[in-house]
């Protein structure tokens, strides 16, 4: 038990309990590294010394040794179970307890069993073996963690409302809870906090568009349209529904509106490092304003639907933002990032270092701002500018000096983090843009670069795990380019999901059935695609592609139609006719 005043829980007792004794230990880590060892070398295991210490006030180790001699060929296993308690009487109760259960074994059996319902749903075969893995498989472990655990970030509001959207697939009895949970922490004027495990306060203004995105999709996903019925209490007091919550979100990008009649930036956006912009409450940010709109479309058409008379005042505000964006922020061949408190440019061809933004292109596509000419514009600037063998990089030229109304992006080092190293998961935005554009060839071009399967950037050069996408590739102007940075913790995972379920297949729940507008990359056409989609706890299969071996026993439906639910979960099998 550990009385340091450092400890951060309630619960500061630990139980530890295992099928076989133990013989010594230390649990104090200062015993645990005596003569000035380290963790990487304790001097406890060199030397085979330990005097059976506890931890009392001191930073505390776990260190339990068990002496276990075999004879060749035989084996031994060891179970254990490692819990929190507040007392020695309660750790006690519950190791006599786990001793009288196979609570190892059962824990491990149920384990299998989760994960495997986990990677037999939804999966697709491309006939790319290796991309497929990635869907079916890997990207759904990262994701898990990611979503479960909210990445071990203290649980960021943005990141879980992006993972939980994704999670959405698998698991929407929990994305129900993490949104409930979620909207405990909009306060009554509307904006979120940063995170939540510690109350993190910082005005950061996006909180809402990733928020109402995620609660429609919930919707879409599960039919569940009474859940924002649901009376939830504001973080400041006073209480709400959800869908109360929702538009006050909404209210509040609305009213935060700069010189140029634009969303401000506020402490920051999407990208953190941005926190110069609108320290004087004049800085307004482009991509906020884009992900606003994205956000007001959609829900707009709940409103509609459940004939709430507000969906006019909203669809009025989307459309005012939308041509104000195109009118005054568009330099004719890119979309500037932002707008500081002195009213100075940012991502714009005037600028010296930060001349083109990544995210900007991605989501005036992604909201529809950008018509297909525009699109096509952006897209050649993206290309010229921002474009590596590992993915496209944030932004360019990576600034050199800081800059005290840009924020912390100007001293990271150039070619790393946000300063011109390619964040992946704006790449992911980028490809998911280029998809909607029509684009779905450069799209999976960049999907793969991404993944640590890209030749062009092995794993002797990026550092990375096989098997998980990183949150940031350096780029070339590091001194390390294309090494990984920040693996596992990222929301590309979601996104990259997302670009393939909802972005190139198509596959899209809607409010009375399933949306199929499939925008297959050139390469899947000509292969011929299967994928199993579950849906309202059903796996529905589909076929994309002409040949009588994926047709065979489908009904066949024509793209960019809709499937009623009640004929899918009926049919559930379905060629669908490109």
């Amino acid at each position: 038990k550990n009385y340091s005043h450092k400890r951060d829980l309630e619960r500061y007792a630990l139980g530890y309990h295992s099928n076989l004794k133990i013989d010594r230990f230390e649990l104090d880590s200062a015993s645990f590294l005596k003569d000035y060892s380290s963790f990487a070398s304790p001097s406890s295991v060199r030397n085979n010394i330990f005097t059976g210490s506890m931890p009392d006030k001191s930073s505390p180790a776990f260190a339990p040794v068990y002496e276990i001699s075999l004879d060749q060929g035989a084996n031994s296993e060891l179970n254990c179970e490692i819990f929190s308690a507040d007392s020695f009487g309660e750790a006690k109760e519950k190791s006599a307890e786990f001793s009288r259960h196979n609570l190892y074994e059962n824990a491990v059996q149920a384990h299998r069993a989760e994960n495997m319902k986990l990677l037999e749903e939804n999966t697709i075969s491309c006939g790319d073996p290796s991309f497929d893995r990635f869907v079916n498989i890997w990207l759904k472990h990262q994701l898990h963690y990611n979503a479960e655990w909210v990445r071990g970030w203290d649980i960021g509001f943005r990141d879980s409302m992006q993972d939980a959207d994704s999670w959405r697939r698998h698991r929407p009895e929990y994305v129900k809870n993490r949104i409930l949970e979620a909207a405990k922490h909009i306060y009554k004027d509307g904006h979120s906090v940063r995170k939540w495990a510690k109350i993190d306060a910082k005005l950061y203004f996006d909180g809402g568009v990733w928020f109402v995105n995620t609660v429609i999709n919930y919707i879409k996903e599960s039919g569940e349209t009474s859940v924002l019925k649901i009376e939830l209490p504001y973080l400041d007091g006073e209480s709400g529904t959800l869908l109360d919550h929702m538009k006050r979100a909404m209210d509040f990008l609305d009213r935060q509106r700069g010189p140029g009649g634009i969303c401000r930036m506020g402490y920051g956006d999407w990208n953190d490092a941005l926190n110069g912009i609108d320290r004087e409450g004049k800085g307004e940010s482009v991509w906020t304003s884009m992900a606003f709109v994205w956000s007001l479309k959609e829900f707009i058409i709940l409103l509609e639907r459940i004939s709430d008379p507000d969906f006019s005042r909203y669809a009025r505000i989307c459309r005012e933002l939308e041509n104000i964006l195109n009118e005054k922020y568009f330099e004719g061949d890119r979309y500037i990032r932002a707008v500081t408190d002195a009213g100075v440019k940012v991502g714009s061809a005037e600028n010296d270092e930060g001349k083109v933004y990544l995210n900007t292109q991605s989501w005036a596509m992604i909201s529809g701002i950008a018509d297909k000419e525009r699109a096509q514009l952006i897209v050649e600037t993206v290309k010229k500018n921002l474009y590596t063998p590992w993915g496209p990089i944030l932004l360019a030229p990576p600034y050199t000096k800081y800059r005290e109304d840009i924020g912390r992006i100007s001293s990271d080092v150039p070619g790393t983090v946000e300063n011109g190293a390619n964040y992946v998961h704006a790449s992911v935005f980028y490809a998911y843009g280029l998809i909607l554009a029509g684009m779905s060839d450069e799209a999976l071009k960049i999907l793969c670069q991404i993944l640590p399967s890209n030749p062009d950037n092995p794993p002797d050069q990026s550092l990375l795990e096989p098997f998980n996408i990183t949150n940031c590739y350096e780029g070339p102007l590091s001194s390390h380019p294309g090494r990984a940075m920040f693996a596992w913790r990222t929301g590309t995972v979601g996104w990259f999901l997302k670009t393939v379920w909802d972005g190139m297949l198509g596959l899209v729940p809607e409010y009375d059935g399933i949306s199929i507008n499939a925008r297959l990359p050139s390469q899947w056409v000509k292969n011929g695609i299967k994928a199993s989609r579950k849906i309202r706890g059903k796996d529905i299969s589909f076929f994309f592609g002409g040949t009588k071996e994926f047709g065979e026993g489908a009904h066949p439906i024509a793209n960019n139609s809709q499937i009623q639910y009640e004929e899918a979960l009926k049919r559930g099998k379905f060629h669908v006719q490109l």
